[in-house]
């Protein structure tokens, strides 16, 4: 049963990816991964650069090895916070993204994918894109690409104790993906977009018992 799930999740993710567009006129600015806060042109990476701290696609750290991150918390567009102590039980997918480049706009469409087999499949999956952005210049990017980024649910991140801290001392660029196991563990981390990275990684975990 879990297999099927798996196989379904795989071909209905890689089918949906072929809708993907050209998304040099979707962001706000370079096609490169802009440094946090630091929206300047010095501060993005060339096109086609290999992200930062790049990683095998096989690289997920061993279970009994995992660093706990439960109190990380996000906000949502009511303010409401929610930690991923909330979510024990669920898989979930930290995704930090800009509207400012080309691989957090690919990166969103995937979460945008996969939040649809979510609610289709019923998946113990849980996605949040969050930002450091205006939530109303946020808000304003989503509606004006709304084609592209439709049911895409996106949170601000949280501060002080429910904050950056608990996943990593600093982010070196965006966009930069945390994947944390059921048990609120840190699983894997990454900086940049890869295609299938996020899919492969996410389906070792679901095969986990």
């Amino acid at each position: 049963m879990l297999r099927g799930l798996i196989a379904t999740l795989t071909i209905g993710v890689a089918l949906a990816a072929q809708d993907a567009r050209s998304f040099k006129e979707l962001s706000l600015g370079s096609p490169g991964c802009p440094r946090v806060n630091d929206t300047s042109v010095g501060a993005h990476r060339a096109a086609g650069a290999r992200p930062l701290k790049d990683a095998a696609v096989d690289e997920v750290i061993a279970k009994g090895s995992r660093r706990n991150v439960a109190a990380f918390g996000a906000t949502d567009l009511n303010g409401q916070l929610k930690t991923l102590a909330d979510l024990k039980g669920r898989i979930v997918v930290v995704g930090f993204w800009s509207t400012r480049c080309e691989p957090s706009m690919k990166m969103l469409q995937e979460f945008r994918n996969f939040q649809q087999q979510v609610i289709q499949l019923r998946l113990n999956l849980t996605l949040w894109p969050v930002h450091f952005e205006p939530w109303p210049e946020v808000m304003s990017f989503l509606r004006t690409k709304k084609t592209y980024f439709d049911g895409v649910e996106v949170m601000r991140l949280g501060l002080g104790e429910h904050g950056l801290s608990n996943l990593v001392n600093e982010l070196d660029s965006l966009p930069t993906v945390f994947l944390i196991d059921k048990e609120g563990g840190l699983a894997a981390m990454w900086s940049g977009y890869q295609e299938n990275l996020l899919l492969s990684r996410v389906n070792r975990l679901l095969a986990e018992r």
